[in-house]
This record gives structure tokens, C-alpha cells and sequence, in this order.
């Protein structure tokens, strides 16, 4: 899944997530049967809605949505749908998920036209909390993989509930960046707050942090080896080749050491 948000990333190909309303991303290389995992994941990197497309078994495009607090998913299509009949072959959700089919030929077009809905405007008018309230820090036992499953099947995620958001000091293992200078880390408790004895570097866990362009280029530049950060993260669930292991999204962090 990380490998697929990477691709999915790299495809915006400079564009500024942060001035966009919505993400419409396509691309025939990706599975339909994960495209709503990914839009969820990129609705979290970037905090706008987000819709990806992967080529259906059954011909033309099969789209996932996801969104945010103040914006109805499924109210967005149907403006869409009412302007423009024809365009969306089916679709059908909720304010926080939405599904859709759309002709081979139609990708551009509904970018286009879903970026017009009206709905946008009154959250781009709100600034949101500069300082988001966290779920605290996590037990060295509980950062594991069996947490993040309990808590993805304590879903669906999204207004009114928020994803649990935990903080935490960790000690930068092993540090690589990826497509577009976005992180990979492997990282443990920093040994000043936790002592490793209680999670072992067998423990450590792979985190991984999506740049966004409002970031200066210092907070942006690589964090090394045994460098202690301050973090807030979610934890996720990462599938891939059929086994599913345990990755920290960053969300936030601060260079304390």
C-alpha cells in the first residue's frame, strides 16, 4: 500500500495538495480492490478530499472517495451528476465515503467539474487548529500491529470522530527518503523517556512522513541517524504481498536532539 500512495504521490507532479480543493488521481497500473484504502490515506496526508481511480474488470474507471469535516462526498457527486448527466455511470455512498464508474474518457472531465462543486468554498474559508488535540502518548507494548488492527476495524474514521492521534519522543533508527523527498524511517522510543528494555530494537517500527510544500526546507531536509524527534502519529496498517505489518504515519513532528 505505501508502494501505491508513493506512485500516487509522485503523480502529482508538483501540484500543491494545499491550494487544491479535491485529489483525483488515475492510474491503470493500481488495483481497483485498494483504491479506497488509498484515498483514505491521502485524504490523511494532505487533509482535502480525495477520489482514486483504478481501470474496472468491467471496463472504464472505478473511483474511491473520501472526505473531510464540512464537506458531504456524496452531496459533491450528485451536484456533478445533476450538471452533467451521463458522466458518472453509478455511484453511491455517505458524507465521509463515496463510490463511482466513470467512461475511460471522463477522468479530466470530472476533475474539472468536481473542483466547481460549491461545497469547497466554506471550508476553504475556515483555518483549521493550528495545535490538534492528540490521544496522548502510546505504551511501548501497545505500538503494534494488533493495535492498529483494532483500530482501523473501530471505523470508519471521520467527522465527529477522529482518528486516534498519538505523541511520543523516538530515536531515528534508520533513515531513507523516498519519491519525492518523503520519509522512511525506522524508529523506537527515545532511550532519554523509555528504556529500550521495554521495547527492544527488534520492536523498532517503520514511520513514514508525507512532505507537504508549506513545510520550510529545513523541516523538510532528512532527519539522521539517532536523531530524537517529537512526533504525532496515527497508526496503520500497511498490506503488501499478503501480509499486513505496522507503520506510524507522522503527521507532525519537531527535532528535539
Amino acid at each position: 500500500m505505501t508502494d501505491a500512495v508513493e506512485r500516487a504521490l509522485a503523480s502529482l507532479s508538483g501540484l500543491s495538495a494545499e491550494r487544491s480543493k479535491i485529489l483525483v488521481l488515475a492510474d491503470p497500473a493500481w488495483h481497483e480492490g485498494v483504491v479506497g484504502l488509498m484515498a483514505g490515506r491521502l485524504r490523511e496526508i494532505f487533509d482535502v478530499p480525495a477520489f482514486v481511480f483504478a481501470k474496472a474488470q468491467s471496463g472504464g474507471w472505478k473511483g474511491s472517495g473520501r472526505s473531510v469535516a464540512d464537506v458531504h462526498l456524496r452531496d459533491a457527486l450528485a451536484w456533478v451528476d445533476a450538471r452533467h448527466p451521463g458522466w458518472i455511470g453509478h455511484f453511491g455512498g455517505h458524507a465521509m465515503a463515496a463510490g463511482l464508474s466513470l467512461a475511460d474518457d471522463r477522468i479530466n472531465d470530472f476533475r474539472a467539474a468536481i473542483q466547481e462543486y460549491p461545497g469547497w468554498k466554506a471550508r476553504c474559508a475556515t483555518s483549521p487548529s493550528s495545535t490538534p488535540i492528540t490521544d496522548g502518548p502510546l505504551s511501548p507494548a501497545l505500538i503494534h500491529r494488533n493495535t492498529a488492527l483494532v483500530l482501523r476495524a473501530a471505523g470508519p474514521w471521520g467527522s465527529g470522530f477522529p482518528e486516534p492521534l498519538f505523541e511520543g519522543h523516538f530515536r531515528v533508527l534508520e533513515s531513507r527518503e523516498m519519491k519525492g523527498g518523503h520519509w522512511r524511517l525506522r524508529m523506537a522510543p527515545c532511550r532519554e523517556v523509555l528504556p529500550y528494555d521495554l521495547f527492544p530494537e527488534g520492536r523498532a517500527v517503520t514511520a513514514v512522513r508525507f512532505l507537504r510544500d508549506t513545510l520550510s526546507d529545513e523541516d523538510k531536509a532528512l532527519p539522521t541517524e539517532n536523531a530524537v524527534l517529537a512526533i504525532r502519529y496515527t497508526l496503520q496498517v500497511n498490506r503488501w504481498q499478503d501480509e499486513d505489518t505496522l507503520q506510524m504515519l507522522v503527521q507532525a513532528c519537531e527535532r528535539v536532539g
